[in-house]
């Protein structure tokens, strides 16, 4: 069954980009977030969902004969190997983080701190980090 609230927010973004080519990442990543989603599930997801727009508004603006393909080959010769170096990146970081860093700490999504307050210690000082 398909859930209502993710099929009308991809059906709003989906006319956004279509209608100005910008706003896919900027709308339906937070979104995820929003509904408990973990993070480098919620990019990938949109990078499928983004991939699958765009194809479709590229293939209408080329049909409308708006496309200069010879700067988008140029755009692509430098953004392609960026993108690979970034999913690196993010690789690397993920390899170099140690849970244990901080002896004591307690990662969780930020949405579900309210849900797991027994979890935290009593009658110690809590410091939150959200990022």
């Amino acid at each position: 069954m398909i859930e209502l609230a993710p099929a009308l927010f991809g059906l709003l973004v989906g006319f956004l980009v279509g209608l100005t080519g910008v706003g896919g990442g900027s709308l339906m990543t937070p979104f995820l977030l929003s509904i408990g989603i973990p993070a480098p599930t919620a990019v990938g997801t949109d990078l499928v969902y983004a991939t699958i727009t765009k194809l479709t508004g590229s293939v209408q603006h080329y049909r409308q004969r708006s496309v200069n393909l010879e700067v988008a080959v140029f755009l692509g010769i430098g953004s392609i190997p960026a993108s690979l170096l970034g999913v690196q990146t993010l690789e690397w970081i993920k390899g170099a983080y140690d849970a244990e860093h901080v002896k004591g700490a307690l990662s969780m999504p930020s949405n579900e701190v309210s849900e797991r307050t027994g979890e935290f210690p009593k009658g110690k000082t809590l410091i939150f980090y959200c990022t």
